[in-house]
């Protein structure tokens, strides 16, 4: 009797523990596919960043999916690197070509102004970025003073 209310209780612990790795699961792989980080991940895989300015835990949303302080940047000639990390798991980096950025728009992102960039043609996703890291990458998009 002594033992059966100890081990109930460890089997509860791990059963909700395991209920709660698996909804935690769950809504990193809705927000990949709802985001459209798993189909830039196919499209854009990078192996690893190039030369340039890396930027760590940055402000950012893809499509309808914020993430905050969970995005690496590096900015450079060959395109925009980006990988996506946020709690308990990360997405597949990607290298997307200056090329497959288009549409740029005034946005905001946690109530600081921004850039909404589309991606690819036919679209892809889109992506904001805060206007600080967006000017950082003026050269490259070939716009300026969005």
């Amino acid at each position: 009797m002594f033992l059966v209310i100890p081990v109930l209780v460890v089997l509860f612990g791990l059963v909700l523990a395991g209920l709660a790795f698996g909804f935690s699961y769950l809504l990193f792989k809705l927000f990949g596919r709802t985001s459209g980080l798993d189909k830039l991940g196919e499209l854009y895989p990078a192996v690893g960043p190039p030369e340039g300015e890396m930027y760590s835990k940055q402000w950012i949303a893809v499509g309808p999916v914020y993430y905050k302080n969970t995005a690496d940047v590096c900015i450079g000639p060959q395109g925009l690197y980006l990988w996506v990390r946020p709690f308990l798991g990360e997405y597949q980096p990607v290298m997307i070509p200056w090329s497959e950025f288009r549409e740029p728009r005034r946005a905001l992102l946690y109530w600081h102004k921004a850039v909404r960039l589309t991606i690819g043609d036919p679209k892809v996703t889109t992506v904001v970025f805060t206007q600080r890291l967006c000017e950082k990458m003026e050269p490259y998009l070939g716009v300026v003073g969005i």
